[in-house]
Order: C-alpha cells, then sequence, then structure tokens
C-alpha cells in the first residue's frame, strides 16, 4: 500500500530540491571565474611572448657582435 503525502511534505520536498540547485546568481559567478581564467592565460601568453621577443633581440645584438649572421 502507497503511502499519502500531504501536500506539506510535498512542499518541503520540492523545497528542499531546490535549494540545492544553482541560481542564476551561482551561474552568473561561474561564468566570471571561467573569464578571469581566460584572461590570465592570455596574459601569460601575451607575457611569454614579450620575452621571447626581447630574447630575440638580445641575440641579433650578440650575432652582430661576433658577426655571426
Amino acid at each position: 500500500m502507497s503511502k499519502k503525502v500531504t501536500n506539506e511534505e510535498l512542499a518541503r520536498m520540492m523545497a528542499k530540491g531546490f535549494e540545492d540547485m544553482a541560481t542564476k546568481e551561482d551561474l552568473k559567478t561561474l561564468a566570471t571565474k571561467q573569464d578571469l581564467e581566460d584572461l590570465t592565460l592570455k596574459f601569460d601568453n601575451v607575457a611569454f611572448k614579450f620575452e621571447v621577443k626581447d630574447l630575440e633581440r638580445r641575440v641579433d645584438v650578440l650575432e652582430r657582435k661576433v658577426s655571426v649572421k
């Protein structure tokens, strides 16, 4: 025999289920975190490119000093 559930019990079960769901604000925060991580990766890549360019410039100077082409 099945147990009859009152409206109050059903409402409590549904409310409990909705408490565990992500809100729109939660999702916005996740999107913002992902955007920040993407920007961090891009800036790290830019910094690396500047380092490589600087090293290329320094090697060019050294090669000119020792007459290497």
